[in-house]
């Protein structure tokens, strides 16, 4: 499989990731279960929306043409890498951004905010305060709500910036990928 094709599998990787979240959500009987369906939904958003930068990053190296297998560059801050057992490394040079993904896990870096998910275990990080969570245990994310809403915001926000990097490049290099939803 070559590079193009390893980071289009990725980004249906993790829609199928945020897709199994929301199909873990159960209606709510309470307003803490109902923020905490927000939460989940929200986790599943941030993933849905990194998804969507990895598929106009895709978009762009197919339209550009790239070549090799192991390490592509694309609008000179994005590079791609091929890591151990069919891993994709999306790295952007400043500011320093990355996208990890391989073997059903999730890891996202930008800045001093990190967020890791495996199946339906998610973990957020802002500096060296993390809290992790199941997003199938309702119980555990009501208990946590304060704690993981605070990062929760801070995820959210670098993740939709990061995307926003990968849209504005693909307006410079190719225009048609811009309008991927």
């Amino acid at each position: 499989m070559s590079l193009v094709e390893l980071v289009g599998s990725s980004a249906s990787g993790l829609e199928a990731i945020a897709e199994r979240m929301r199909s873990s959500v159960r209606p709510a009987e309470s307003m803490a279960e109902v923020k905490a369906n927000n939460i989940v939904y929200t986790v599943a958003e941030v993933i849905d929306e990194i998804a969507r930068g990895l598929k106009r990053l895709r978009c762009i190296a197919e339209a550009s043409e790239v070549k090799g297998d192991r390490v592509a560059s694309l609008c000179t801050s994005w590079r791609l890498y091929r890591g151990a057992d069919e891993e994709v490394v999306v790295l952007r040079v400043k500011p320093e951004s990355v996208i990890r993904f391989g073997g059903g896990r999730l890891f996202f870096h930008r800045d001093h905010v990190r967020m890791e998910v495996e199946g339906t275990r998610v973990k957020l990080c802002r500096w060296s305060y993390c809290k992790e969570f199941d997003a199938a245990d309702r119980r555990s994310i009501i208990e946590e709500m304060p704690q993981i809403l605070y990062l929760l915001r801070f995820v959210a926000n670098a993740a939709r910036k990061t995307v926003e990097a990968a849209t504005v490049c693909a307006r410079r290099e190719a225009p048609e990928c811009a309008r991927i939803y």
